[in-house]
């Protein structure tokens, strides 16, 4: 995990694609990403990390760049210094972690708020990572066709990590472990 966003060449990657078959680990994977930056254990070159899900009504209903990185309930004070800073810098310095994208309909893909900034027009500099489920991953190729691109699969638990994790989760309860 300490290496998604880094090309071989030590570049940053622009957009980061995270495929997974269902239920294998891509929405753990988007959460625990952004509780190791908020504990500053990763990704340190970003001052914000925003996650998002796509199943969320408001991530569906964003039109703005707004709508995805300010809550209503902001101050509007606030919200309008964020949007200043984040716009200023192009989006340098942040990434949008928008988890499940082939959760979002077809025109959602293709031609809104979410195809601008995965596709670079808006916000150019921004870190975009995406996870999503290899049947929408040819729309998310097409849009991310021109830039820096990092690929990662997820693939879940192998027979140790499964008896690692049981073994943690149930240290405190032999019988139930063993």
């Amino acid at each position: 995990i300490d290496q998604v966003g880094l090309l071989g060449d030590g570049e940053r990657a622009r957009c980061i694609i995270v495929e997974g078959i269902p239920g294998i680990g891509k929405s753990t994977f988007s959460w625990h990403l952004g509780v190791c930056w908020a504990q500053k254990k990763i990704l340190h070159d970003y001052h914000l990390v925003v996650l998002l899900r796509s199943r969320d009504e408001r991530v569906q209903k964003a039109k703005e760049v707004s709508d995805l990185f300010c809550y209503k309930e902001q101050p509007k004070q606030e919200h309008e210094a964020v949007m200043e800073w984040i716009r200023s810098n192009k989006g340098d310095g942040v990434m949008m972690v928008l988890d499940g994208y082939d959760e979002l309909s077809q025109d959602l893909q293709t031609s809104s708020i979410f195809a601008d900034i995965i596709g670079g027009e808006v916000l150019p500099k921004m870190t975009v990572l995406v996870s999503s489920r290899p049947s929408a991953n040819q729309n998310l190729k097409q849009l991310c066709q021109d830039q820096k691109c990092q690929y990662i699969e997820v693939i879940g638990f192998g027979k140790e990590e499964i008896q690692e994790y049981v073994d943690g989760a149930l240290a405190h309860n032999k019988e139930l472990r063993d």
